[in-house]
């Protein structure tokens, strides 16, 4: 991504990215946003017992995924397992 300030909403399905590649898209993303625009991150919710959250993580990485769940990137309670990160406007 290499525009800048020129998308009102970005829509990011961050399961299906690697950690290493969402944290470079990341900045890049935020940089794409005009000022007051939103970035909205789809993300897997949190296993209710360890193995099928160890078998979860495992399963997204192994997917070229990453691990990252609402534990990791907060989300608003009981709604859709959505992030929406706004980028400040000046």
């Amino acid at each position: 991504m290499r525009r800048t300030e020129t998308y009102r909403l970005i829509w990011l399905p961050a399961p299906f990215l690697s950690e290493e590649a969402l944290r470079a898209a990341l900045p890049r993303l935020v940089e794409a946003l005009v000022p007051g625009a939103w970035l909205v991150a789809g993300t897997n919710p949190v296993a209710d017992d360890a193995l099928r959250r160890s078998v979860g993580q495992w399963t997204a990485v192994r997917g070229g995924g990453n691990s990252f769940d609402t534990a990791r990137m907060s989300t608003v309670p009981g709604g859709p397992v959505l992030v929406a990160a706004r980028r400040p406007a000046r």
